[in-house]
């Protein structure tokens, strides 16, 4: 088609498209500012356009390992959707556009996932109910904050405390032969008192309470 030729379906000159074209922000958009706005009302901070992650997305929520596009349906192609019209001027130079742009969202949305983030879309016609968005994002990111599991030190990983235990040690009997004694709760015999003792089976307990046993004798 040459160049400055009106399609009788164009109502506009290459000049006035051209400044219409150069009014498209790409960036900070009325939908980018409306869900800017719901997630900042809800609670959630987040960080705008960085320009590291593949595609700079619109609203990074670092806590959360996501990002967000909002997309307008007319120039990204949202399916089934009513403002992602053809125009029926210039079609091969729209569709080549459209295309483009398709392929680059798809592109990014693969690097950021195999660099371990999650992504998720909000199309310009969703914000007709703003709600449902919120509710949306707030299940999204819900569900990627459960699925970071506490990990607990095992038996494997740590030592792990054992349970107090009795130690065996051996005193000497009156009679000069050797007893074997059980320390109690895991501390030394000599920290016990005779009485607090449990003696292993055959073994001695005290001069105190062996007399006392015997005299019970008699």
């Amino acid at each position: 088609m040459p160049l400055g030729y009106l399609s009788p379906m164009d109502t506009m000159t290459p000049e006035e498209r051209s400044k219409l074209m150069a009014k498209i922000r790409g960036k900070n958009t009325k939908p980018e500012l409306a869900v800017r706005s719901l997630l900042h009302r809800a609670g959630y901070r987040f960080s705008l356009h960085r320009k590291e992650l593949p595609g700079k997305p619109d609203i990074v929520l670092r806590k959360y390992r996501t990002v967000v596009f909002v997309h307008g349906c007319f120039w990204h192609r949202h399916n089934n959707c009513k403002i992602a019209s053809m125009p029926k001027s210039n079609v091969e130079f729209w569709q080549a556009k459209f295309d483009r742009n398709v392929f680059n969202d798809r592109k990014h949305a693969r690097k950021l996932r195999e660099m371990g983030w999650h992504v998720l879309t909000v199309w310009e016609c969703e914000l007709k109910k703003p709600e449902k968005v919120l509710a949306k994002l707030q299940r999204n990111l819900t569900a990627k904050e459960t699925k970071k599991i506490i990990q607990y030190p095992t038996a494997e990983d740590a030592e792990v405390p054992m349970a107090a235990e009795g130690r065996t040690e051996y005193s000497v009997a009156p009679d000069g032969r050797k007893r074997q004694d059980t320390a109690c709760n895991g501390l030394p015999v000599p920290s016990c008192s005779s009485a607090q003792r449990l003696p292993a089976e055959g073994a001695w307990v005290s001069e105190t309470l062996l007399s006392k046993k015997v005299s019970t004798k008699h």
